[in-house]
């Protein structure tokens, strides 16, 4: 009976130790792994958005998960940069995106993914990734052309999360200036949105881009 005692204090302490060892490793590691995470975050951003000097996480907006972080060139904002998860065929798909002010793809990097080496893995490639600049949450797949050969379920599911995060965000603006601001206007032949809120600079330079609106005071 001592003996099973003695075996148990002795299973105990060695359990104890190790749980003293793993909590001063992690203490160690955890802030130089967080330090690393930022530091990457930083330089996606940077690559994805070259334009902008300033990226302002303390004016970031959480829209359902997904956090925008306002982009800066000096003092003037210039779009936004956000990170996503996507779907693809070997698992979650890592990445981080930047748009501007009227919703279009300004760049994207792909941090994170397990696709098939020389089909879905394709999705790193930079010529692939610049194809996307330019596009807006209009945007449609194009089997042949966004695709890869023997490969569509990987680019889709970059295709997929861009284009969501492009129209959670607009929602999400429309949403927060309607609440927020007194000026009532209508944009004509865009997206079926009518009666928003918003202010007279809000509108012009938002939808600077497009023709097909009037602004009612």
């Amino acid at each position: 009976m001592k003996e099973f005692i003695h075996f148990g204090l002795v299973l105990l302490i060695i359990a104890a130790i190790s749980a003293g060892i793993l909590n001063f490793v992690n203490n160690k590691t955890t802030p130089i792994i967080n330090e690393r995470n930022s530091s990457a975050q930083i330089d996606a951003r940077k690559a994805v958005y070259s334009e902008a000097n300033n990226f302002k996480e303390n004016e970031k907006i959480d829209a359902e998960g997904y956090f925008f972080i306002p982009a800066y060139k000096d003092s003037e904002q210039i779009g936004y940069v956000v990170s996503g998860i996507g779907q693809g065929y070997g698992g979650e798909i890592s990445l981080t995106m930047a748009f501007d002010l009227s919703g279009k793809i300004k760049g994207v990097k792909i941090l994170s993914a397990k696709e098939t080496p020389g089909l879905g893995d394709k999705i790193f490639n930079e010529d692939w990734l610049k194809r996307w600049v330019d596009r807006d949450k209009n945007y449609e797949f194009k089997v042949g052309i966004d695709s890869f050969a023997g490969a569509t379920i990987s680019p889709k599911a970059v295709h997929s999360e861009l284009i969501k995060i492009l129209k959670k965000e607009n929602e999400h603006q429309l949403e927060h200036l309607a609440k927020n601001t007194k000026a009532i206007f209508y944009i004509l032949k865009f997206d079926n949105f009518y009666k928003y809120g918003l202010t007279t600079k809000s509108i012009k330079e938002r939808y600077r881009h497009l023709k097909n609106y009037t602004i009612i005071q």
